[in-house]
């Protein structure tokens, strides 16, 4: 599969897991961050090369053992920045998108700022190695270009100066141009233009706009069981969701600390999912009551009551009342504010410059 394939593949699973946490199935978000880690595990080794044959010889290429062009393997691939921005499968400042820009004037036009597809590229109107970039192209890098700090002025150049240079008569922007800049092949490209909506308003932003989601970090979830139950016994839990066995055996064990609390943490839940758990004395007596709710990342402090059972002497730890926190003032609306009208992309690029 091309580079940019494999990252579409690693950024979608990540789609479908968000998409699958805030519909409460953890359990297929799980297995498509596990696909989606798996891929993204190999993802250099397949992509990358040291010992191409242009420029530095250090950088992404199209594919790795390609059966339709064996020329894929060598090549650095304008599609690699594609990695950053949309998919987001790598930061803008790893080495291995630093050193694929550097080989990026080997497939550059001559006589303007416009980036290639790859080398010797033969998708052109004459079907053979033409001088000439692509506007798409010259984005991907510049998103690059500005996020790593080796341009901080590519994203602007590229909706001020680069992109309106190469537009036709109309200011429609074309899938390809020849060395100069000109328009070379297909006027208008819905894409390129597509692409140019998200210079502006990344630009306008300062940030950005429109990445796949990262890799979640990891957040604490934390269970806060108050009670004691005696010498030799202990407190587990089970709860709704993967994480916490499905309510199935075995438990997770807390550890005791000071004061009859017992504490079990873990990194697997999603922040923000909701599940729902219940402690229980050596892992057989349930607290009475309804279970009790939770959600990822945050810390569940809970002092639950139980039956007594032979053999099992237990305390429940008296309850301190917190104070009631002081209502927090109602801050005061804001007034009306007035909303220009903007007409035209460039138009809005242009008001936004002139404001910075």
């Amino acid at each position: 599969m091309s580079i940019e394939g494999n990252a579409a593949v690693i950024a979608g699973l990540r789609a479908m897991a968000e998409l699958a946490e805030a519909n409460g199935d953890l359990t297929y978000a799980k297995t498509c961050r596990e696909a989606a880690t798996t891929i993204d595990s190999q993802f250099d080794a397949n992509q990358y090369t040291t010992s191409g044959i242009y420029g530095d010889h250090e950088y992404y290429i199209t594919a790795k053992n390609p059966t339709w062009n064996p020329e894929a393997e060598k090549r650095p691939d304008a599609t690699s920045f594609m990695v950053y921005y949309p998919w987001n499968v790598r930061n803008a400042n790893e080495m291995h998108i630093l050193e694929s820009l550097d080989d990026t004037n080997v497939y550059t036009a001559s006589y303007t700022s416009c980036l290639g597809r790859y080398p010797k590229d033969k998708y052109t109107p004459s079907e053979s190695i033409e001088d000439g970039g692509w506007p798409l192209c010259e984005a991907y890098a510049d998103f690059a270009r500005w996020q790593s700090g080796v341009d901080s002025l590519a994203i602007e150049n590229y909706v001020f100066k680069d992109a309106p240079s190469w537009t036709t008569f109309a200011s429609l922007l074309p899938e390809r141009v020849d060395a100069n800049g000109n328009p070379r092949w297909n006027s208008p490209l819905l894409w390129s233009h597509a692409m140019y909506i998200l210079a502006v308003k990344s630009y306008a932003e300062n940030k950005p706009y429109g990445l796949a989601p990262s890799s979640p970090p990891k957040v604490t979830t934390t269970f806060r069981v108050h009670y004691d139950v005696g010498w030799g016994n202990n407190i587990t839990i089970r709860g709704s969701i993967p994480q916490l066995n499905n309510w199935q055996a075995p438990r997770k064990a807390c550890t005791w600390t000071e004061g009859n609390i017992w504490v079990y943490e873990t990194t697997g839940i999603p922040e923000g999912a909701e599940f729902e758990w219940k402690p229980l004395i050596n892992d057989e007596l349930w607290s009475v009551g309804d279970n009790y709710k939770g959600i990822g990342g945050q810390t569940m402090v809970e002092y639950p009551e139980f039956e007594k059972i032979p053999g099992v002497e237990v305390t429940p730890t008296p309850v301190t009342p917190s104070p009631s926190p002081s209502p927090s003032p109602t801050p005061t609306p804001p007034g009306f504010e007035a909303v220009p009208m903007i007409i035209g992309l460039l138009a809005v690029a242009y008001l936004i410059k002139r404001r910075k």
